[in-house]
């Protein structure tokens, strides 16, 4: 496994991000998760517009908890994506009712 983690320029620490956002997040872990690593920028995708915001306002937080957690400074930024749909889930609603 080391060799496949090696090829893929993985380690254990980054294998170890998601463990300390839940750790961090504690239950709005749930509702906001990680979508992507890509270096050292996270992307969280949320679905809840007032979580995000706050989650905007504490990203320089998260970061430094998630690096003090993992004991070295893996994340350097995070991006916050909304995954709430454009037409707010009517299409399933219409859908529904046929």
């Amino acid at each position: 496994m080391d060799s496949t983690l090696t090829r893929f320029s993985i380690d254990r620490a980054h294998m170890r991000i998601p463990e300390a956002w839940e750790k961090i997040m504690g239950k709005f872990g749930l509702e906001a998760s990680i979508i992507g690593l890509r270096g050292k920028k996270l992307t969280v995708g949320c679905d809840n517009a007032v979580l995000l915001q706050e989650l905007t306002m504490r990203k320089r937080d998260i970061i430094a908890r998630i690096n003090s957690e993992l004991g070295e400074e893996f994340i350097d930024y995070i991006r916050l994506k909304s995954l709430r749909r454009e037409d707010g889930g009517e299409k399933e609603k219409k859908e529904g009712r046929k």
